[in-house]
């Protein structure tokens, strides 16, 4: 049997790959179908190539083409590109290398391609840490470098990860001074008043230039000299927040806070509070010990610098608010705080203290203000503590400052990338593009690589510059725009609102590269193309509100379009809301604008609305306008004023009856008449905007009602007729809303997918673009889904007329859809015992080959040929070395059969298994016993399946192409001739010979005398060198008691006279020395005189 051509060859496009790839794979093609002639090489190129071609050689072809396809780049330029490469922020260490190892390509630095990389590298990048560290090294190579830079970049990253930001610290402690002290002050009242205030600190007790703050930082104003209860600018700043510039991002002020001390009823000592806040103390956070006071539970944080322990006046007024709070008595307890300035004491009360056995009553001093508990050394003296049991928590309240300040990162002045989203636009295939003239305006959006030039394009709007409220240019593409409706149901129950001003929303989005060729704007300045979703495109609304969803869903209070709105119950929840919106948005790429946000703000104006905890309010600005509107003079005034109303059309009752007779001057073919009822409904609508209605949410409240008061059931539900009938909507729906999976599915399409799901909803999420809701049933497109207690019934009825499996597919995929459908389709007419007594032969199984064996000659494969030229021919191939015997016989017969094999196991042995078809003699009763007797497994294929014996059926074909090319010899010389060559080729399968393969060793052919005979070289050698070596010598014999000298290697002279004993080889002699030892010596051809070598 002929094979055919193994591959095929495309034409070439030098779009699709470069010139170098397609002559790969051109080779490759030659290769694999033996195509060696030049002639035939060159006809293939030039018809997938070109006819103008013709006279050129085939290698020829292949340089020209690689020269005009891939010109050699300019070794200059390249490498002004790789001496200009700088780290980029966002570029991890790797990835820089990469980029620079890509632009080395083409420089040809040869060998001192590592050290150019190691210059660059340490120049190039941009942390100085990093910078310092590589240039204190000596003798630096790239490898090391880029090992300490690489290490150095993870370990910055992971202290960043390791890095625990706290609220602010403040340790507090209470001197006790005494009497003697207070009376000391008291001395020193008259000398006091002599001193001025000082302006670094506020004291009064010391001097501006003695001042010890005089060299600390103010908080308020960042300038060094004073602190920030005595900056003279402080007024100047307000809000929940202040933010100042330290480095990159934004960092919260810290400020002194004033806690409270504690100390004996009836004292008149004065207490000195210490409030220290020292950067050492940032991230040690409080121990807290709960105690019992008069049956509350409160926590207090231990101060062993305070002497006594107390509470402020509003924090006890929470405690004891249901109950019957401590009475408070007057003291004459003075506490100040550390720079001297007193604190207001309200008074002390005596408290029921229980710490686990222990029961006392302890004093208690309440002063003004708010802070923690504190626990002083007065309680820690009269109460025995669990040291062991007292763990160190953090601070649990949580402010504005620290949620921000732990997402500083998200207000970088960058643009955001939003990651694993990529925005795709769907045009329809009849569009046709359009191309408009560029306009004149100014643009900053190349540097940011928003936007990239092209050379043509079909597609072009024009630019529209957009002024934005703070002054900056947006550049949209003249788009239509689509208006999505945002609902405000999420806000129920807010009291404060923050907004997120998303960064140039929509430009944080990458852009598909097929959707960029409809994003083209033309300029002054010629075509420019979108790598990021820009403003203006009519699904981008669309596309970045589906994206929101994703990211937020699950968190509640959250509202998103351009800006995100941020609200929650009380302030907790409403921090909390806004630390999970951060983390999101933080690790999705995105970036926040700081200038345009407003954080726990009463209320916020959002999307042409003021919303505040009382509900939603048209903004005042719009209401003006609408106040302030002319009187319509034609149809496209009268079209702008009605935009207006109908935007705050929820405000106004009735509207579409107020505003009917303006409607009708609306009307195709009516003629513009301003009449008395115009008039009248034009004045209408101006004061109903003066006092616009508010909105608020529902407030509904859910109520149990027994079936027993249910007055109006439904006897037709409940006496349902037993029997199956027809499948239809209202079937679908109520099954929809009793399965476990399709419910979440209904939930989720009509308040949006998170952004992980269950398994079981995958298949689900991944059309969630394409499924929505229509009266109760999900749909996928225009195809019901079918839920799971449907599904028998609906396939039942779809194998009513047992159709086939194409046709069972093609009827259930135009109208419904469900997980694995089609193999439950299938399933169906596999079950059908009608359907599979009709059914036609299976298709062919997957190809299982044999296992190779390990050794030879353990497994043969045997098969007859034939007839073939008159004769029949039996055949074996080893499995192992595919060695192949032929004999030609006459018939084929079990006798004549084993006979051959007999003859062929004396040669090679017996082999373990042998693997034939069905035949007669391989069958035979006869056959099977000479297996038997010789101890081999024999196998046979599966009937009218030759496949099964591949490699004899593969053997036959390759034996019967190669007798055919043979003629004018007998058939066994054909034979010969055919297994020699065989044999001695290396297979494509091991890529050795069989005989190797076999035997170990090659089989000595003409081709062998090809070769020199490498004994012959090597004796030809040996006979050049031992020519040349004794040219320049002269042989001597010495015969027994000649005198000779002999070397002496032991000492002593360096030869000493010897007699030759006998001789012991061509130019060796034994020797008797003169005290009569014996010696072997090597004669010397020098002169006349023999010497040898002693002392061996």
């Amino acid at each position: 049997m002929a094979t055919g051509t193994i591959g095929s060859l495309a034409t070439f496009d030098v779009k699709v790959q470069t010139w170098e790839e397609y002559t790969e794979i051109l080779e490759q093609f030659f290769m694999a179908n033996e195509i060696d002639d030049e002639g035939k090489q060159r006809a293939i190129l030039i018809s997938v190539v070109g006819a103008q071609t013709y006279e050129r050689s085939y290698q020829q072809l292949v340089t020209m083409l690689k020269d005009h396809f891939n010109p050699q780049p300019s070794e200059i330029v390249q490498r002004f590109k790789f001496d200009l490469r700088t780290k980029k922020p966002t570029e991890t260490m790797t990835e820089y290398v990469a980029e620079l190892r890509c632009l080395a390509q083409d420089c040809n630095y040869g060998a001192t391609l590592n050290q150019m990389l190691r210059d660059r590298l340490v120049c190039g990048i941009d942390d100085d840490r990093i910078q310092r560290r590589l240039l204190s090294e000596t003798n630096l190579t790239f490898e090391t470098a880029l090992k300490i830079a690489v290490a150095a970049e993870t370990t910055s990253k992971n202290v960043l990860d390791l890095k625990y930001k706290t609220s602010e610290q403040v340790c507090n402690s209470v001197t006790f001074h005494g009497k003697k002290f207070d009376q000391r002050q008291k001395s020193n009242t008259d000398e006091d008043k002599d001193i001025r205030e000082c302006y670094r600190c506020g004291g009064r007790n010391h001097k501006a230039n003695e001042c010890r703050f005089k060299k600390d930082k103010c908080y308020g104003c960042g300038k060094i000299g004073h602190l920030a209860k005595a900056c003279r600018n402080k007024g100047k700043q307000g809000g929940d927040a202040v933010f100042e510039k330290r480095g990159k991002g934004i960092r919260p002020h810290r400020a002194f806070r004033v806690s409270e001390t504690t100390e004996s009823e009836e004292s008149d000592e004065t207490f000195t509070l210490a409030c220290v806040k020292t950067d050492e103390l940032k991230k040690v956070k409080p121990f807290t010990v709960e105690f019992h006071a008069d049956g509350k539970l409160v926590k207090f944080e231990i101060d062993t610098g305070s002497s006594v322990s107390l509470m402020t006046e509003e924090k006890s007024k929470v405690i004891w608010k249901d109950t019957v709070s401590p009475k408070v008595k007057t003291t004459k307890v003075k506490l100040k705080t550390y720079t001297g300035e007193p604190l207001e004491v309200v008074g002390v009360t005596d408290v029921q203290v229980k710490y686990q056995q222990q029961e006392k009553k302890m004093p208690l001093v309440v002063v003004k203000g708010s802070g923690p508990c504190l626990l002083g050394r007065e309680w820690l003296e009269g109460l025995r503590l669990q040291w062991s049991e007292i763990k160190l928590i953090q601070s649990e309240e949580v402010t504005l400052t620290q949620v921000l300040f732990r997402h500083e990162e998200m207000f970088k002045e960058e643009l955001g990338m939003l990651k694993g989203t990529i925005a795709t636009l769907h045009v329809p295939k009849d569009a046709s593009p359009r191309f408009f003239r560029p306009r004149s305006v100014p643009y900053a959006l190349k540097p940011k690589k928003i936007i990239s030039p092209v050379k043509y394009s079909e597609w072009a709007a024009p630019v529209v510059p957009i002024v934005k409220p703070d002054g900056s240019i947006r550049l949209c593409g003249d788009y239509k725009l689509t208006v999505n409706k945002v609902f405000f149901a999420r806000l129920d129950g807010g009291k404060q609102f923050t907004k997120l001003d998303m960064s140039h929303a929509y430009q944080q989005i990458i852009m598909d590269e097929h959707s960029k060729k409809y994003l083209t704007v033309n300029t002054h300045k010629g075509l420019f193309t979108y790598n990021r979703l820009p403003f203006g495109v009519a699904s981008a609304p669309a596309i970045f509100q589906r994206t929101m969803e994703g990211l937020l869903q699950g968190i509640p209070g959250v509202v998103y379009l351009d800006d995100i709105l941020v609200t929650g119950g009380n302030r907790e929840n409403h921090l909390k809301t806004l630390e999970n919106v951060l983390m999101k948005l933080k690790e999705a790429g995105l970036r926040l604008k700081r200038g345009k946000c407003v954080f726990l703000a009463d209320e916020v104006e959002y999307l042409g609305h003021r919303v505040d905890a009382q509900g939603l309010h048209p903004t005042g600005t719009k209401v003006k306008a609408i106040d302030d509107a002319p009187e319509p003079k034609n149809v496209t005034e009268l079209k702008v004023y009605l935009g207006l109303l109908n935007y705050y059309n929820k405000f106004l009752p009735n509207l579409a009856m107020l505003l009917a007779p303006l409607h009708l001057l609306l009307r195709k073919d009516t003629q513009w008449t301003w009449k008395k009822s115009q008039q009248e409904a034009f004045k209408e609508t101006v004061p109903q905007m003066g006092s616009p209605v508010m909105l608020q949410a529902y407030q509904y409240n859910i109520v149990y009602k027994p079936g027993k008061y249910h007055q109006n059931v439904d006897a037709l539900s409940r006496l349902p007729v037993p029997g199956e009938g027809e499948v239809n909507a209202a079937q679908i729906r109520k099954w929809t809303l009793q399965d476990g999976t399709l419910s979440k599915v209904h939930e989720y399409v009509l308040q949006g997918w998170p952004v992980e799901v269950e398994s079981l909803l995958l298949p689900y999420y991944h059309r969630r673009d394409a499924l929505s809701v229509k009266n109760g049933c999900v749909t996928w497109r225009a195809r019901i889904i079918i839920p799971l207690q449907g599904r028998a019934t609906v396939l039942k009825q779809l194998h009513q007329t047992h159709s086939g499996m194409s046709r069972m597919k093609g009827l259930a995929r135009s109208y419904m859809w469900w997980p694995c459908m089609d193999q439950d389709v299938e399933k169906v007419g596999q079950n059908c015992d009608v359907c599979q007594s009709l059914k036609k032969a299976p298709a062919q199984a997957p190809l299982h080959p044999w296992e190779w064996t390990s050794s030879p000659w353990e497994r043969l494969h045997v098969d007859y040929a034939g007839p073939f030229l008159g004769k029949m021919f039996l055949i074996l191939v080893d499995s192992h070395s595919k060695w192949m015997d032929v004999y030609p016989v006459i018939h084929a017969t079990y006798t004549v059969t084993i006979e051959k094999l007999r003859s062929c196991f004396s040669t090679h042995g017996l082999p373990k298994m042998l693997v034939s078809d069905n035949a007669t003699c391989f069958k035979s009763e006869e056959f099977e016993t000479f297996m038997k007797r010789n101890g081999i497994q024999h196998v046979t294929s599966a009937p009218y399946h030759p496949s099964s014996n591949g490699l004899v059926e593969r053997a036959v074909q390759t034996f019967k192409e190669g007798m055919k090319k043979m003629k004018d010899e007998t058939v066994e010389t054909r034979v010969a001739r055919f297994l020699f060559t065989y044999r001695i080729t290396p297979h494509a399968t091991t890529g050795l010979s069989p005989a190797q393969m076999l035997m170990s060793r090659k089989l000595r052919s003409t081709f062998d005398l090809l070769l020199p005979d490498l004994k012959t070289r090597i004796l030809n050698k040996q006979q050049k060198q031992k020519e040349g070596h004794d040219k320049s010598c002269k042989f001597r014999s010495f015969k027994t008691g000649d005198s000779v000298y002999v070397r002496n290697y032991s000492g002593g002279p360096k030869w000493i006279p010897a007699v030759v004993e006998s001789c012991t080889g061509p130019l060796s002699y034994k020797t008797v020395l003169g005290q009569g030892q014996t010696e072997k010596a090597c004669g010397s051809n020098n002169k006349s005189q023999f010497r040898g070598d002693a002392g061996r």
